[in-house]
């Protein structure tokens, strides 16, 4: 029976080592923006606003779990106990981005504004920057272990791994 236990601790524990931290990240100065080429599969955006395409590529661990990504323009930031700026989140009501589903693929056009993307499942996963007009940004979302269940996690990714993964999802 000791052994018994001892091996669920063991067990517990290497799992608990193994989890990861959902991004959780606010940029000031934006290095994610990018214009397409003349043959690219991505269209720039109507002058004035910013496009923001959103990919999650096949994955095998958490394929069932779905989740939305939620937008907020102009988020409110406090300092949380380290001193870091955080966003601070209410029970309003959210605008809806997309719903990230394994191998997917949506795009939206947004204002030029300070922009909150998150999503939430068992923990929180964000991105705050203020996009540059005239710009394209590309967002991946993908599945982590969780303590309970999975966490998402959201990542900006640069003009060519966008293209990539993005031609490669139907």
């Amino acid at each position: 029976m000791r052994f018994l236990f001892l091996g669920f601790l063991l067990i517990t524990f290497a799992l608990a080592a193994k989890l990861e931290n959902s991004n959780q990240k606010i940029y000031s100065a934006n290095d994610f923006g990018f214009n397409a080429h003349k043959n690219s599969i991505l269209q720039n955006p109507p002058p004035h606003k910013v496009r923001i395409y959103a990919l999650r590529a096949k994955e095998n661990l958490g394929s069932a779990v779905k989740y939305t990504l939620y937008y907020e323009y102009n988020p409110s930031l406090s300092q949380n106990i380290k001193g870091e700026k955080e966003p601070v989140f209410s029970d309003k009501i959210y605008s809806i981005f997309g719903e990230f589903t394994n191998e997917s693929k949506f795009f939206a056009d947004f204002e030029a504004k300070a922009l909150l993307l998150f999503a939430k499942l068992e923990t929180l996963s964000y991105l705050v920057f203020t996009p540059k007009a005239g710009k394209i940004y590309c967002v991946e979302g993908s599945v982590i272990f969780g303590l309970n269940e999975a966490r998402p996690n959201l990542k900006f990714l640069n003009q060519k791994e966008c293209e990539t993964k993005y031609k490669e999802i139907k």
